[in-house]
């Protein structure tokens, strides 16, 4: 290549290359993959001792696990994981991923709106103890087979478009509306506002896209009901704040029996070296006084027999 341009050998080069390009490497769902997906900054710097940096920890993990919605959408995530902490959360966003199975997912009964469209979801599984749910799309998995009671019968809106399952069932919506009595949307088919099984199709032209909501398609009629709930996410929030304080003074507690112990250690061991070396020096003492007393037995040993000799 000479100044930038491709030559015709290095084109040809290029257009019978074959060899398959190498898959993106999963992304695990962690602390700081969420903090980013949150817009929270985090320092890189090592954690301080101070009160003030505390005070700035639990107030993130204060602001964190106050937040309803979390988005973790177009990510590269291959597993839900690592989430329990976020049992709070009543809309999650998964979509454009990589995650093949429904799973994790056991604490998050809170969850009214679950967007997992365009990922690799094959089977549809643990979610139907999500009592709460009201908007679900596994729209465009590779669902091929369903059992519809997995499915939670709270659901108002469900996608399954793009799933061979959906794509090898004309019908499919009426067994979803038949055997669900709250759902209201399937796709594109909606049922009729007298309750008749008999869906009425809106096409796509109104369908809108899971990446671009930000709310779900649905509203609470009960304002005391919401009221309730609300609550209900503030106190289960507060619970969450004072066990990450608890666990953070456990772990000061800790650390501090730690210091004390390891100062404890130092000082007896001190003190057994400056017994030893006094032991030492009372010994070295003893042996000179007695080196003394046989050097001084032995001059007068001579004397006395010098002055016999003469």
């Amino acid at each position: 290549m000479m100044d930038g341009i491709l030559t015709d050998e290095e084109i040809a080069t290029l257009a019978n290359d074959t060899t398959p390009a190498q898959p993106p490497r999963p992304v695990k769902i962690a602390m700081q993959l969420i903090r980013k997906c949150m817009s929270m900054p985090h320092a890189a710097a090592p954690p301080s001792t101070d009160n003030g940096h505390d005070d700035d920890d639990d107030a993130e993990v204060a602001s964190m696990l106050t937040k309803p919605v979390l988005r973790l959408d177009w990510q590269g995530i291959a597993k839900i994981e690592h989430l329990d902490v976020f049992c709070h959360v009543r809309d999650l966003y998964l979509q454009h991923n990589a995650i093949h199975r429904l799973e994790n997912l056991d604490f998050h009964s809170n969850l009214e709106f679950l967007a997992l469209s365009h990922n690799h979801i094959t089977v549809v599984e643990n979610i139907s103890h999500l009592t709460k749910l009201k908007f679900l799309d596994l729209s465009h998995n590779r669902i091929a087979h369903l059992d519809v009671s997995a499915l939670p019968s709270s659901l108002v809106v469900l996608r399954l478009a793009g799933n061979p399952w959906a794509e090898s069932n004309d019908g499919y919506y009426l067994t979803l509306f038949k055997v669900l009595p709250r759902l209201q949307t399937v796709d594109q088919y909606r049922r009729q506002s007298n309750g008749a099984d008999s869906p009425t199709y809106h096409g796509d032209a109104g369908r809108p896209d899971a990446g671009s909501l930000t709310t779900p398609l649905f509203t609470t009629p009960d304002t005391a009901s919401r009221e309730a709930i609300k609550e209900q996410k503030e106190a289960m929030s507060a619970r969450h704040v004072d066990k990450m304080k608890q666990l953070n003074a456990n772990l000061n507690d800790e650390k501090d029996q730690i210091v004390e112990r390891s100062t404890r250690r130092m000082r007896e061991r001190r003190q057994k070296l400056q017994q030893q070396t006094k032991t030492f020096m009372e010994e070295a003492a003893s042996h000179v006084q007695a080196l003394h007393a046989k050097h001084a037995t032995w001059r007068r040993a001579q004397l006395e027999a010098t002055s016999q000799a003469s």
